[in-house]
């Protein structure tokens, strides 16, 4: 990456060089030429001709130069080789690339002029610096500089040019990078999150069967010698862990298509009531073993903009939980609240609830862990996070509130058609 930067860097300085070199070119050509005129008057045509060529020429120049500087985001500048950032040229779109109110700034842009860069930036910069161009001549570091509209990052890379044996000045580019840096650094996150979840996920997958293992070995090698209650014992463990690991399978494939971009979402508006209550439908043996009270508080006339395969995913993985830490005589409720810019949809327990340290974790990638409900009944670990996943892919957001010993509330929120 610094290497290509370095290349990036001393590619446009070249052509600046170059532009510079046709200017001088073209200033000794005229020179010579109004040397001509002068020594050589042919009356005043030949020296209205020699003035409006200086005139075009110079103009045109002019041009070239300021096209170059100010089509590219990036500041060109030089300054001695021990004196950093005691500029002795400075060129481009500084005001863009470095701070909105530069005008202080090229009121004296040279030597004393104070750059802001971070307090504890400069010295790490500056050895920097000093360390790249002593062993290969030019350099690239990334530094930040206080700014008015705040800390911004910056991209400078530089080398030595030489414009005789004592002159010798650094000279190079500066980029503002604050918004790519920041996407950079978002996706380090996001992939030290994914591999903290598969290292999660490697442990789940694997560790139950560990147990299977041992039961049916034990159900294979001592059959005849066992009676017929530890065989239907050992029997319904070998099912749980099996819907169990199948289960989990299915929520990991989910969530990989979710992550791969390749699971299918198709917004429309649907009922977000029959959702609701086909939802329920599917629960009720389920609620009415636990004696579960379930109920359906959105209006018959609500209709929501998403995909109806997800947003059933979602409302099925919710209730599921809340029926799963809801003791006997307990209630779900799904209920609405209509913004002007929003639907919020919340799914309501009076359960067992969390507590705080368990409510800063749930919806976070790199710290999923399992809870067994009211009737030991066991979970993935998942299904928040895919809920997260599937509710910011329709550009809204879930909130979590929940108090031990009284229960849970899981909101999502749904930008309204009108708002996106």
């Amino acid at each position: 990456m610094v290497s290509g930067r370095v290349e990036e860097a001393e590619h446009t300085i070249e052509q600046l060089r170059e532009l510079i070199e046709d200017l001088r070119r073209e200033n000794n050509a005229l020179k010579n030429s109004l040397l001509f005129a002068v020594n050589n008057p042919q009356g005043d045509n030949r020296e209205t001709y020699c003035g409006l060529k200086i005139d075009h020429t110079f103009s045109d120049n002019e041009k070239k130069l300021q096209i170059l500087l100010h089509t590219l985001p990036i500041v060109v500048f030089r300054y001695p080789r021990a004196k950093h950032w005691q500029f002795t040229f400075i060129a481009g779109r500084y005001c863009e690339v470095i701070a909105p109110d530069c005008a202080q700034f090229f009121k004296n842009p040279f030597h004393k002029t104070y750059f802001p860069v971070v307090q504890e930036d400069y010295a790490p910069a500056v050895s920097s610096i000093e360390s790249q161009l002593e062993n290969t001549g030019h350099y690239a570091v990334e530094y930040r500089i206080k700014s008015p509209t705040g800390i911004r990052w910056i991209s400078e890379t530089g080398s030595l040019f030489a414009f005789d044996e004592e002159r010798v000045e650094v000279e190079g580019l500066m980029f503002d990078i604050t918004e790519s840096r920041a996407s950079r650094e978002a996706l380090m996150k996001t992939n030290k999150e994914k591999d903290r979840l598969f290292s999660f996920l490697a442990h789940e997958l694997r560790g139950p069967y560990t147990g299977l293992i041992g039961l049916s070995d034990i159900l294979v090698e001592e059959y005849d010698s066992l009676t017929e209650a530890d065989r239907m014992k050992y029997i319904k463990y070998i099912n749980e862990q099996v819907h169990q690991q199948f289960k989990l399978l299915e929520n990991i494939l989910q969530w990989t298509r979710l992550q791969s971009e390749k699971a299918d979402f198709i917004p429309q508006m649907i009922s977000l009531y029959d959702v609701v209550d086909d939802v329920f439908t599917s629960f009720r043996l389920n609620s009415m073993q636990k004696q579960v009270k379930l109920h359906n508080g959105v209006p018959d006339n609500l209709e929501i903009l998403a995909d109806k395969n997800m947003l059933r995913s979602i409302i099925h993985n919710l209730v599921g939980n809340a029926i799963k830490f809801t003791p006997s005589q307990g209630k779900v409720t799904v209920k609405t609240v209509e913004n002007e810019d929003t639907i919020q949809i919340s799914v309501i327990d009076t359960g067992i609830g969390m507590k705080t340290e368990a409510l800063t974790k749930v919806l976070k990638i790199d710290a999923q862990f399992t809870t067994n409900g009211t009737s030991g009944e066991k979970g993935t670990g998942l299904g928040l996070l895919i809920c997260k996943e599937m509710v910011e892919k329709h550009h809204g957001y879930i909130e979590l509130q929940s108090v031990e010993g009284e229960g849970t509330v899981v909101t999502l929120n749904f930008p309204k058609p009108s708002s996106l």
